[in-house]
Order: C-alpha cells, then structure tokens, then sequence
C-alpha cells in the first residue's frame, strides 16, 4: 500500500489522532504551523512528487476558503515522480485561487469561539474522509 499521512494545521487534529496512534493502519499526522494556503502549497509540492489527494481540499460551503485551518489526507508521495494526478493538481490549484480571494477580502481577525468552530468542522472532515477511507478499503478486502 502507498504511503498515507494527514498534512494539517490544525492542531485539534493532531492530538486526536495521538490519542489513537496506538491503532494501526492510522496515517501518520504532518503538522505545520502555519496557514491554510500553507498547507494547501505543501500538499501542491507533494501532488508534483507523485502523491494525490485523497479529500477535496474545499469543503461544500460557502466561504470555503474562510477556514485558517486545513487538513489534506493524501497518499502516494514520492512513488511516481513521472506521473502527475491531473484531478488532485487541479483540486488544489482551485483552492489555492479560493484562498486567495478569500485573503484580500478578510478584514477582521476570528474570535476565539470563531477558531474553536472552525477546528472543530476541519477536524468533522478529516474524521469523515477517514473513515470513508477504512470502508472503502475493508469493502475491497471482500472482494
């Protein structure tokens, strides 16, 4: 299997999955201090190396690019340096213009209530991409 980690600022994210690391099979956690578009870069320079992405770097909600926190489960970094993955490249170029846009137009700082909530949706996706992730794989193991 290729190899499959969490690249994240959030460090919500990170101290839940120490708390199960005992666990097998759980990606190990990257975590950078740092901004979203930060991480959104690093997942970027990964996607060229060979890796993709395996959860949508954008959630479905508007003012998707508003969240300071990010995190990317990807997979596969380094194995093919020769081959792109055109879907994940675009992915993360179009969130990267979301961050963008939504930078030039912040002009206030968040709440501490606004962070907790913002950690809190980042840390429910990543949760969700996961375990979307183990189904998936214990349905290939019954075939």
């Amino acid at each position: 299997m290729s190899v499959l980690y969490i690249l994240t600022n959030n460090d919500s994210v990170v101290n839940l999955f120490k708390q199960f690391k005992a666990n097998q099979g759980l990606p190990d956690v990257r975590y950078v201090e740092a901004s979203g578009t930060r991480v959104l870069q690093l997942a970027k320079e990964a996607i060229h190396k060979g890796a993709r992405l395996l959860n949508h770097p954008l959630p479905n909600i508007p003012n998707a690019g508003d969240n300071p926190f990010k995190t990317l489960v990807i997979s596969g970094e380094g194995e093919n340096e020769t081959v792109l993955h055109f879907q994940s490249v675009q992915l993360i170029e179009e969130a990267l213009r979301v961050y963008a846009k939504a930078a030039k137009n912040r002009f206030r700082a968040y709440s501490d209530e606004q962070l907790k909530e913002y950690k809190s949706f980042d840390m429910e996706l990543t949760l969700n991409t996961i375990q979307s992730l183990a189904a998936s794989l214990r349905g290939s193991d019954n075939k």
